[in-house]
């Protein structure tokens, strides 16, 4: 299962209806602060626990009635839903991807004789196209979405939930698995019944017992009451488990550290997460990461990254991540990843998707130009190499000026400005070339930047035009 749609309306700085479309394996969400990357996990939030309507509509329509907030998702694959969600399992469209629609909104609405809340969590009926609460409980959502959050800036309350539906408790109880069959495991067993048994606090407690007993008796007739402690079950024992953080010979509860400890940690365990992944330990995951470059040294990054997709490779987990960095998006991957481009001006949330890349491998210089759309000389000279290697063995000519003449200006008629070329330490009459040739020679050769340069705006239409070339070029040679 995962979520394949996101539809917000008049959701806090999303003004009117917005729709994001999702990818199965890693979704990126970035752009400026306060662009409203982090409202989409809000978004996500916004299903799962008691909200109010003024505290998420547009800010502008907190005083008109007439506007309602309200979040939709769309989610993909429920072939197999948890067993605590089955009630959602007659909702599901077999036509359409195995899909289930869920909502939550301000709008007050009448289901079944009885009108809605904005607690309740609703579910859209794809036959009759309208909208039921099978569950009547607003928390039951949590038992489809299983949802890590790793926030920037607040502390994360689920690295100390050990339950087996939570991550640390899915990957504790993975690993201790077999010891329940150990002879350690059936000693602990016999010892409970010892302890709390007869001779044990069994003893502590005939008195009670016996008073419990003669008083029912006086009025139920003839009944014994004992009082019994069944051993318990071993995800109950498992949930009492708590991570400690010992510095300086002082052990101290993790949740009193601070917020990058406690990021450090998630972090970690989803790496770790990663090496025991199966279906069934990773049961619908969703995971939420809020800027994980935060802490975190580009060689972590890395290594934290390609844990993701691999978790990402499960059909049952799908990771969200918000980022500022382009090394963040070096393991985008084009066949499973998608990335969002988020922007805010006066009026107005913008966003759209990430443009394909064009080269045939991820480039930390291409995806800063599609992803944060910030013009590099690294990406300008990766397009200037690859067509330079695609011309010369197509016309098996091999002078840069001569890439240029035939190319750049004679082909494609690219602009062309002054340059002074220098050579063996002299400077030489000034000459016509195209922005391709002036950039990747200012870069290959620092010396002539003494008397030419280029501007941001010639280094980002140099890069239009080279991508086009190269596009061209690549489409040639697969035709041949």
């Amino acid at each position: 299962m995962y979520i394949k749609k996101l539809i917000l309306e008049n959701f806090k700085i999303f003004e009117g209806t917005n729709e994001f479309t999702f990818s199965k394996g890693v979704n990126y969400l970035v752009g400026e602060n306060n662009s409203g990357k982090t409202t989409v996990f809000d978004a996500v939030k916004f299903l799962t626990k008691k909200v109010s309507r003024d505290q998420y509509i547009y800010q502008k329509y907190i005083q008109d009635i007439s506007k309602d907030v309200s979040v939709t998702l769309v989610l993909g694959d429920c072939t197999i839903l948890p067993s605590k969600a089955k009630k959602y399992e007659n909702y599901i469209n077999c036509d359409e991807d195995n899909s289930l629609i869920i909502k939550k909104t301000s709008e007050v609405l009448e289901v079944n004789g009885k009108k809605t809340s904005i607690q309740n969590v609703l579910v859209l009926n794809q036959e009759t196209n309208e909208y039921e609460n099978p569950t009547g409980v607003p928390n039951t959502i949590t038992a489809l979405l299983d949802c890590l959050f790793i926030d920037a800036n607040r502390h994360n309350e689920d690295i100390q939930d050990f339950s087996s539906t939570k991550l640390m408790g899915k990957l504790v109880s993975k690993v201790t698995a077999d010891f329940q069959q150990t002879d350690e495991f059936k000693e602990l067993e016999q010892k409970h019944k010892e302890v709390f048994g007869e001779k044990g606090i069994g003893q502590q407690l005939t008195e009670i017992e016996q008073k419990l007993s003669d008083t029912v008796k006086a009025q139920f007739g003839e009944s014994e009451i004992k009082i019994n402690f069944d051993f318990p079950k071993i995800k109950d024992l498992l949930k009492k488990g708590n991570i400690q953080v010992k510095e300086q010979g002082i052990n101290t509860d993790i949740s009193e550290k601070g917020n990058g400890l406690q990021r450090a940690v998630l972090l970690a365990l989803i790496q770790i997460s990663a090496e025991y992944d199966d279906n069934e330990a990773n049961e619908n995951i969703l995971y939420f990461l809020d800027e994980p470059e935060l802490f975190l040294h580009p060689r972590a990054q890395d290594k934290l990254l390609k844990s993701l997709n691999k978790l990402a490779c499960n059909d049952n987990s799908q990771v969200f991540i918000t980022t500022h960095s382009p090394y963040i998006l070096k393991n985008y991957n084009m066949n499973n990843s998608k990335v969002y481009i988020l922007d805010k001006d006066s009026e107005k949330i913008h966003y759209e998707s990430m443009e394909d890349l064009v080269l045939p491998d991820v480039t930390v210089g291409e995806i800063t130009y599609k992803a944060f759309k910030i013009p590099n000389v690294e990406f300008h000279h990766r397009l200037f190499s690859d067509i330079y290697g695609l011309w010369t063995e197509k016309v098996n000519k091999y002078r840069l000026t001569t890439i240029d003449e035939e190319l750049f200006v004679g082909k494609y008629n690219l602009p062309t400005k002054k340059y002074i070329p220098k050579k063996w330490g002299q400077w030489k009459d000034e000459e016509d070339r195209s922005m391709p040739y002036i950039i990747r020679n200012c870069q290959d050769h620092p010396e002539v930047k003494e008397r030419n340069s280029y501007s941001e705006e010639e280094l980002k239409s140099s890069i239009e035009s080279l991508v086009q070339i190269y596009k061209d070029l690549k489409s040639e040679v697969n035709e041949e």
